[in-house]
């Protein structure tokens, strides 16, 4: 058992702080929303342990609005309604949520990573209860959240947790840091190189292209071949990505492509793109890409071509319309040398979602067994030092 096994006791929620229920300005007063506060949904909640960015945000005349339900940082945000329900996140400033969340304002006797962590076991459940309700959208209202208990042990226990656990998203958050500067970096080479064609140290030419360049369409550089339908009870052996136009939908135990690729959404998010460092197997909802053209070039351009939803029989991504999109043709060698100063950041890029996997994976092994006192502090941070 975990150390200080004898100071854990069941607590209602409803104890462990003051429970705060979210509401949404009124939508005929634009004036509320703006930039100052974040405003958390649902759909900000899967961005790992803190709510750093929401795609809604309040002006002070919204803050002053809903001054009496205002989040302090460290607030911890639990979904209550919907399929979305037992998604958790923290405050990290004053911020504010929509209906759909409950949110603990913790005691002083309370760590907020500790809540966080131990909410992140308790989706299913709160889903099922939800679902019991028996209204057709799964919703668990705010007295019902207070009567929920939670095991907690001593606040130094609980902070110990969390430094363990939190360490793994640590790592994690500074991986996400570093896969986004060289995205970024390889973003901005390719605009430099083939937007406004400074490459190799030439200056701007401006509307004139280079000697050798030339117009074309980007089926001049590739094809797009379908991806093949696959049920979602095959998804689920193996360790073969199944991907769709929303990404990883599941895993399978073959192939369908044998190597590295690019993945173009067809149908739902039309236009996505998605590189996939090792093989896969693309579903009906995508197009994989062929070419002879090396890959770090090509998701570059892909992800700035202007795909729409075009194809007028069944809504999606029209492939020959797709392919008759307009480009510009770089030589063959400048191509190449772009590919070997990006290739080798995608490689790190790839190589850093890999270890993210595998921190994830270790973290989600001790969460468990820490948050029910099962696993000792000591064992559980040599596990970290062998993970980090």
């Amino acid at each position: 058992m975990s150390d200080g096994a004898d100071d854990w006791a069941d607590v209602r929620v409803g104890d462990i702080g003051r429970v705060v229920t979210g509401r949404t300005p009124p939508s005929e007063q634009p004036g509320l929303f703006g930039r100052a506060y974040p405003f958390i949904t649902p759909g900000d909640m899967r961005q790992g342990r803190y709510a750093r960015r929401t795609e809604r945000s309040l002006s002070p005349d919204g803050a002053a609005h809903l001054r009496r339900i205002e989040l302090p940082p460290n607030s911890v945000c639990v979904s209550c309604i919907g399929w979305q329900m037992g998604e958790v996140i923290i405050t990290d400033r004053p911020s504010f949520s929509n209906q759909q969340i409950n949110t603990i304002i913790p005691n002083a006797g309370y760590e907020a990573s500790f809540l966080y962590y131990s909410f992140r076991l308790r989706k299913q459940e709160l889903l099922s209860l939800g679902s019991a309700s028996g209204a057709r959208t799964p919703i668990m209202n705010k007295s019902g959240f207070c009567g929920l208990k939670i095991r907690v042990p001593s606040l130094p226990i609980q902070r110990r947790i969390a430094s363990i656990l939190g360490s793994f998203d640590d790592l994690i958050e500074v991986n996400r840091r570093r896969i986004a500067v060289l995205e970024e970096t390889a973003r901005i080479l390719f605009d430099e190189w083939f937007v406004y064609l400074r490459f190799h140290g030439k200056k701007d030419t401006g509307q004139v292209l280079p000697v050798r360049w030339r117009d074309g369409t980007l089926g001049d550089l590739l094809s797009l071949a379908y991806g093949r339908a696959l049920k979602a009870t095959d998804r689920i052996e193996g360790a073969v990505p199944v991907i769709g136009s929303s990404g990883v939908v599941g895993y399978h135990n073959q192939a369908l492509v044998e190597r590295s690729g690019i993945i173009v959404g067809r149908k739902g998010n039309v236009g996505s793109i998605i590189w996939s460092p090792k093989p896969f197997f693309p579903i009906d909802t995508v197009f994989f890409v062929e070419s002879a053209y090396p890959s770090a070039y090509l998701v570059q351009l892909l992800r700035r071509m202007p795909f729409q939803n075009s194809d007028a029989a069944v809504p999606g991504l029209n492939r020959n319309a797709a392919l008759k999109l307009p480009v510009v043709i770089p030589p063959r060698d400048v191509v190449d040398s772009f590919e070997s100063v990006v290739a080798p950041m995608q490689a790190l890029v790839d190589a850093l979602h890999e270890a993210n996997v595998r921190l994830g994976g270790s973290r989600d092994l001790l969460l468990p067994r820490l948050i029910s006192g099962e696993l000792s502090l000591a064992a559980a941070e040599r596990e970290l030092m062998a993970a980090a």
